[in-house]
């Protein structure tokens, strides 16, 4: 993952302007040991002399949450701490950690419990919690204070809202009508109030295949809602940014809106392995 440009500077010239190397790392169904494992790949990670400062960290059920989320922890979970060993190898090697927690789709590892069923965007459908409810946003509030707590020291936070299957049908959801793409930016407008008023000034990053779609793009209006909240992270799943990625029209449209622009690709390519 690397940042690629400012609001000022062409995104993907012939050298892409303000490079800024992160490493991404997906902790879903076998995390590694943090005492045999972190320290070895931060020291990897600085001995390469990329100039990596960051790496953001997707934890879902691996990381230690009390209170309401107590039973929604793997049993390969991480404790506290395991967490300080992640923090203390990645400070002596001059790493920041970048949490990331999903705060709209990929929450089956929360939505899945019965006593989260409420929650559900569908009621047979644990992936997406409604963004018409209260409550979702005191349950995300609760969830991102202890993320934030865990981690004092990093200064941006990787919110998720990738791959959000909207159906926009809870009950709810007829009170105050909007459309799923109006429902989509009114969800990322709350969220990052949130943590902002967990801690004022933090950095939000956001995967962008949702906003890249055309009702977006070709929505100056509904885009600049977003406007100077979040730093989209352009991803997909090829090792390398081939031409068709480096011609999305979203090039164009982002730097209208965010300050900061990031791109990643998937080490050894995410389909077509075998």
């Amino acid at each position: 993952m690397v940042k690629i440009c400012d609001e000022t500077q062409p995104v993907f010239d012939d050298i892409p302007y303000g490079i800024q190397p992160a490493i991404t790392s997906y902790l879903k169904g076998a995390p590694p040991k943090p005492d045999k494992f972190y320290e070895s790949f931060f020291n990897f990670l600085k001995s390469l002399q990329m100039g990596v400062k960051g790496v953001l960290i997707e934890y879902g059920d691996i990381l230690p949450l009390e209170e309401i989320f107590a039973d929604v922890g793997h049993q390969a979970g991480y404790t506290k701490s395991d967490i300080k060993l992640i923090k203390k190898a990645a400070k002596e090697n001059e790493i920041e950690i970048i949490p990331l927690i999903q705060t709209f789709g990929h929450l089956e590892w929360i939505l899945k419990l019965d006593k989260f069923k409420s929650y559900r965007d569908h009621p047979n459908l644990p992936l997406v919690i409604s963004p018409c409810l209260n409550a979702t946003y005191v349950l995300l509030q609760d969830l991102l204070q202890q993320t934030l707590d865990m981690h004092p020291n990093s200064n941006k936070i990787h919110i998720g809202c990738d791959e959000v299957m909207l159906n926009n049908v809870h009950d709810e959801c007829y009170i105050k009508q909007m459309n799923k793409s109006e429902r989509y930016i009114d969800h990322i407008q709350c969220i990052v109030n949130i943590v902002h008023q967990i801690r004022p000034g933090i950095r939000v990053l956001i995967w962008d295949d949702i906003l890249r779609h055309d009702e977006f793009t070709k929505n100056d209006k509904l885009l600049s809602q977003l406007k100077g909240l979040v730093e989209p992270v352009s991803w997909n799943y090829v090792p390398t940014f081939h031409d068709y990625y480096k011609t999305l029209s979203a090039w164009k449209i982002y730097p209208k809106f965010f300050n900061n622009i990031w791109a990643a690709s998937a080490f050894k390519g995410g389909v077509d392995r075998f």
